[in-house]
């Protein structure tokens, strides 16, 4: 099989998850199945910095842009102009418009992990880049049983309404539609994001505890750990196995 050839999957997987933060809270984590619940409003009002949390488009309800911006006009009414209104017209002075309702959403939290999308890694030859990693995200815990780490979750939950699913990511030029919890632009495509979105009644941070998650996540391990550890996917393409050594993180 040629290297530089693409390779496609027909039942495409998500392997694993990795959740990124400093020692402490990846140490509490792995200890005590501890998980922080941060509200959309934290995300949506945060300063944006090298960590990549930040996203004043979060949990957006409608975003408009190519073909679909066609059929948008914007009309806007400052004062001083005798209610004359400025004008402005989709796929001429207007070439995208993200709206956010001021109606109160179906989620007030969420927690997110990166996943291993199989294919993606196959495709590129590395695990995560190096991008979700920062000053205060330099330490990672591999969860390996992910279907019984979301049992866990859904299990502590289970008196709240909750939903978990890998985040889609739509082009800001071009995508015409819904947007919600679980759609983001593809500025933050590296990230993989695998979502748990839940309606904790509340309006501050929450913390949840799983118990420990020894028997399913591998320990912290530091930035310079993960990226000298080593990775091997054994997969099957047209009757063939085939190993691949890839490179945890593009640096």
């Amino acid at each position: 099989m040629n290297t530089n050839e693409k390779i496609k999957l027909k039942n495409n997987r998500k392997l694993l998850f990795l959740k990124l933060g400093e020692y402490e809270h990846m140490k509490n984590l792995y200890e005590k199945g501890e998980l922080y619940f941060n509200t959309f409003d934290f995300f949506k009002n945060l300063e944006y910095s090298d960590d990549g949390r930040a996203d004043n488009n979060e949990y957006c309800a409608y975003h408009y842009a190519g073909d679909g911006i066609k059929d948008v006009s914007l009309s806007l009414y400052p004062n001083g102009r005798n209610n004359e209104p400025i004008k402005f017209v989709g796929g001429k002075e207007l070439e995208e418009l993200t709206i956010t309702t001021g109606e109160e959403k179906e989620y007030t939290h969420l927690y997110s992990l990166s996943s291993i999308d199989l294919e993606w890694t196959l495709n590129n030859n590395f695990i995560i880049d190096n991008s979700n990693f920062a000053n205060n995200k330099d330490f990672v815990v591999v969860i390996l049983n992910t279907k019984e780490f979301i049992n866990r979750v859904v299990k502590c939950l289970s008196n709240y309404k909750l939903q978990a699913r890998f985040i889609e990511y739509v082009d800001k030029k071009s995508y015409t539609g819904e947007m919600g919890p679980f759609r983001k632009f593809n500025d933050y495509a590296l990230q993989n994001e695998y979502r748990i979105a839940v309606n904790l009644k509340t309006k501050k941070p929450q913390i949840i505890h799983l118990g420990s998650l020894n028997d399913i996540a591998h320990k912290p391990q530091s930035f310079k750990e993960f990226i000298n550890s080593d990775c091997r996917i054994s997969f099957e393409l047209d009757g063939k196995i085939i190993e691949r050594k890839i490179t945890n993180v593009k640096l």
